[in-house]
């Protein structure tokens, strides 16, 4: 099965089994809500026919957003680890499950795409242009691109609630996150302030966030080998 986000081509294939996250899927899991003062006892929070200023500053912060984010991909048939990591407008996307890890490495030179199971490969696909369709994840527009396009929307996303400050799956603090509900395709995002995004539901799979660091080792986007260039 190919490993896709929306805005990605059907055509992506990826060696880690994820599934396709383009049809269409009920959001039945919506975040709890903490209470007004974010501290004590959670009260719901409806969905309202506006983007709110709190969430808005969320959605605009995720275009700026730098920092480590590792996420669990859970879908109908297995899931995944799902990594980000973002400094200085380059980008990496790890997405790693069933022994193998593809990686998609964006930077001003240009973007690699490695396979890595026990030896790496790594191509060069473009240098620096559009990467081609064929080994576009999409998440990186998601995120930095397709989110913050929200904020500014009045049609088609509401707020949806809230996921409450907390702790991540490493056991470090997390900020609450407000979250967004879109008509078409029906996702839903909950991302604190910061621009961090704690949960996403997506077509057939949901990404909830496991850990997160704001700092990132410029090495990370350096491919393990030496990048083949795509013939």
């Amino acid at each position: 099965m190919r490993w896709r986000l929306p805005g990605a081509p059907t055509s992506a294939p990826d060696p880690t089994d994820a599934p396709d996250l383009t049809a269409a899927t009920d959001v039945t899991d919506a975040p709890d809500a903490p209470d007004a003062a974010e501290a004590g006892t959670a009260e719901a929070t409806a969905p309202t026919l506006h983007v709110g200023p709190r969430l808005r500053v969320g959605l605009r912060s995720a275009a700026t957003w730098e920092g480590r984010a590792t996420y669990r991909l859970q879908h109908e048939t297995g899931q995944a680890e799902v990594t980000v990591s973002r400094l200085a407008g380059s980008v990496r996307v790890d997405v790693a499950a069933g022994g193998a890890t593809s990686s998609l490495i964006g930077t001003d030179s240009g973007t690699v795409a490695c396979q890595v199971t026990d030896r790496a490969n790594c191509l060069l696909v473009a240098a620096p242009a559009p990467v081609p369709p064929a080994f576009d994840t999409g998440l990186g527009e998601l995120l930095f691109m397709t989110m913050p396009g929200l904020a500014d929307l009045s049609l088609g996303v509401s707020d949806d609630g809230w996921t409450g400050a907390g702790t991540d799956g490493a056991g470090q603090p997390v900020a609450a996150a407000a979250c967004a509900a879109v008509v078409s395709p029906d996702v839903q995002y909950c991302v604190t302030e910061a621009g961090l995004v704690r949960r996403a539901v997506l077509a057939a799979g949901t990404l909830t966030l496991v850990s997160s660091v704001p700092d990132v080792d410029p090495a990370v986007f350096t491919a393990p080998v030496p990048a083949v260039p795509l013939a």
